[in-house]
């Protein structure tokens, strides 16, 4: 089973596009 964070960045990335922001709102890609 993948971690949360896994699934939130997968669902980030389906939702967003290439911009991956994480729990606390900051963009991974920033």
């Amino acid at each position: 089973m993948a971690p949360a964070y896994a699934c939130r960045l997968l669902d980030a990335l389906d939702h967003h596009g290439p911009h991956i922001r994480t729990h606390d709102g900051h963009d991974l890609l920033d």
